[in-house]
């Protein structure tokens, strides 16, 4: 869960609660596009959206598209943007000051670079410093940093999508997110334990499976 509950409205609406974003090859000449959120936290699993369309549609094969999702609260006043999606523990790992977090929230990629981009190079900075992964800290953040803003996912059409520490190209179902990016941020691997379950994700539409069974009530 990339996104979860990063936000004050998530935690008070949890219809709200942005999880994770998906963007990969689906049958021949077309492309996915998932959103999941959690309406129902820690009772059942995550909805999701999910649409696959003629990849002509968005651009020609072998094109690099930027993709990036939001969640807007309308209905009762004028429509609010609350999180957007465009890579990965964005709100977790590498923007922690709640302020800040809200205002990234609120924003748009294009805003990016001038308004975030040195507040994460001050932090990854500060972790490569600490875990003595990089012989000059700034200049890894910088690296880094050049590769998550604008923060947007970045694929390739028609292409085998990969989320992987050497680069970024869409996000398959199977793609071990947390640690890439867990990695990225202390310069060294990081495996924190939790394994992509793979059971359950089917060939075709909608290509997410039925949820796995709660082995506490089912």
């Amino acid at each position: 869960m990339s996104h979860h509950f990063d936000t004050v409205i998530a935690r008070e609406d949890p219809r709200l609660n942005l999880l994770d974003f998906y963007l990969f090859r689906g049958r021949p000449g077309t492309t996915v596009m998932a959103m999941t959120v959690n309406p129902n936290a820690g009772t059942k699993a995550p909805d999701t959206i999910v649409v696959e369309v003629p990849t002509q549609l968005i651009g020609d094969p072998a094109a690099t598209v930027r993709a990036w999702v939001t969640v807007s609260l309308c209905g009762h006043a004028p429509e609010v943007q609350v999180s957007r999606w465009g890579l990965p523990l964005m709100t977790h790992a590498f923007i922690t000051d709640p302020a800040v977090k809200d205002d990234y929230n609120r924003s748009t990629p294009a805003a990016d670079v001038p308004r975030f981009s040195q507040i994460v190079a001050d932090a990854l900075a500060r972790v490569t410093q600490l875990a003595g992964s990089a012989g000059d800290p700034a200049a890894y953040a910088q690296r880094v940093v050049e590769r998550l803003f604008p923060t947007t996912l970045p694929y390739v059409l028609d292409s085998a999508a990969s989320f992987g520490f050497a680069g970024f190209n869409g996000r398959a179902l199977t793609d071990n997110v947390e640690n890439v990016m867990l990695s990225l941020q202390a310069n060294t691997p990081i495996d924190q334990g939790a394994a992509v379950a793979r059971t359950n994700i089917l060939g075709e539409f909608p290509y997410f499976g039925a949820p796995h069974a709660d082995p506490i009530v089912d």
